[in-house]
């Protein structure tokens, strides 16, 4: 084979790479279809897509449970970027270096106590 048609065999993996980057890419835009993007994603991932969160609800067909699931998100997901203010980048930054970085120490102290403690 000849180096074009390795690329040929390899477009459709290199395309689907691409679109999951820009699906990403877009979830963090504020875009609508970036919203939905990454409604979807999380739905999927991590909250059980397509099945019931209760047995008793399992009558429920699955794509329905699906669909309520990324509704739900993208509505949390627009109600958290209408409600909190944006920050600036100096603002971000001192948030970061003055509450983020200490609290993580501390979490990391009290993490490594705790399981000294235990052992």
């Amino acid at each position: 084979m000849t180096g074009t048609d390795t690329e040929a065999i390899a477009a459709h993996a290199r395309q689907m790479r691409r679109d999951i980057v820009q699906m990403v890419a877009d979830a963090g835009s504020g875009h609508p279809g970036g919203s939905l993007s990454a409604a979807e994603i999380v739905s999927t991932l991590y909250f059980g897509g397509w099945r019931a969160p209760f047995t008793f609800l399992d009558f429920i067909p699955g794509p329905i449970w699906l669909f309520i699931k990324i509704a739900v998100m993208v509505f949390i997901y627009i109600w958290v970027r209408w409600t909190i203010f944006r920050y600036r980048y100096n603002q971000l930054m001192s948030t970061g270096w003055k509450v983020l970085l200490p609290l993580s120490i501390a979490n990391l102290v009290v993490t490594a106590v705790v399981v000294t403690l235990v052992k």
